[in-house]
C-alpha cells in the first residue's frame, strides 16, 4: 500500500505542469536612482510565472518621467527608462494592477517604490563627484590635449559656453577650483 501511494504521488507530481507548482512573483531590481538633469537611467521589472498589467507612475513628471506608463507582462522582464528632467526628488511607483500567477493566485495591488533624485550638473565637475577638484582639471586637460571629448562631456568642460573646449575653458576651470 505504501509503495502504491508513493507511486501515485510521483505520477501526480510528474504529470502536473511546472507552472502549477511554481510560485509567481513580480520584482523591481532597484529602490533608488540618482541621475543628472538631461540624462537617463533604467530599472527592470522582473516577472516570474505571472502575467498581467503593470502600471508605472512618477509622482512628479516634471522632475522625472518614465518611458512606459504601463505594460503587459507574460513571463518576461521589462526595462523602463527614467528621464531626469529637472533637479528635485520624486517617487516612481510600480503597481501590479491586474496580475496573477499561472496557478491563478491574484498578486495585484502590490506596489514597489523607487526613490529618484535628479541632480543638476555642476559645470566643471567632469568626474561627477559633486565638486570641482584637481581630478577634474587633469581630466579636462587630458581630454583637451588628446582631442577626445564626447558630446555629453562638453556641457561639463565648456566653462565659457562657446560650444567647444579650448584653453579658455581649462583656465576658467582652474579659476573655479582655486575660488573654492
Amino acid at each position: 500500500m505504501n509503495k502504491i501511494l508513493k507511486l501515485f504521488f510521483v505520477l501526480i507530481v510528474c504529470l502536473l505542469p511546472i507552472e502549477v507548482l511554481a510560485i509567481g512573483s513580480v520584482k523591481v531590481n532597484t529602490k533608488d536612482i540618482t541621475i543628472l538633469k538631461g540624462e537617463t537611467s533604467t530599472f527592470s521589472i522582473e516577472v516570474e510565472n505571472a502575467v498581467g498589467r503593470i502600471d508605472i507612475v512618477s509622482s512628479n513628471d516634471k522632475i522625472a518621467s518614465v518611458s512606459d506608463k504601463f505594460c503587459f507582462l507574460d513571463m518576461e522582464s521589462k526595462t523602463i527608462t527614467v528621464n531626469g528632467l529637472m533637479p528635485g526628488n520624486t517617487v516612481i511607483r510600480v503597481i501590479n494592477s491586474d496580475v496573477s500567477t499561472y496557478d491563478s493566485e491574484d498578486i495585484s495591488n502590490n506596489v514597489y517604490t523607487i526613490n529618484v533624485i535628479v541632480k543638476d550638473y555642476i559645470k566643471g565637475d567632469i568626474n561627477r563627484n559633486d565638486r570641482i577638484d584637481l581630478a577634474d582639471i587633469m581630466a579636462a586637460l587630458k581630454k583637451y590635449l588628446d582631442n577626445n571629448i564626447d558630446e555629453d562631456e562638453i556641457k561639463f568642460i565648456d566653462m565659457n559656453d562657446n560650444g567647444k573646449v579650448d584653453l579658455g575653458d581649462i583656465t576658467l576651470l582652474l579659476k573655479a577650483y582655486l575660488d573654492n
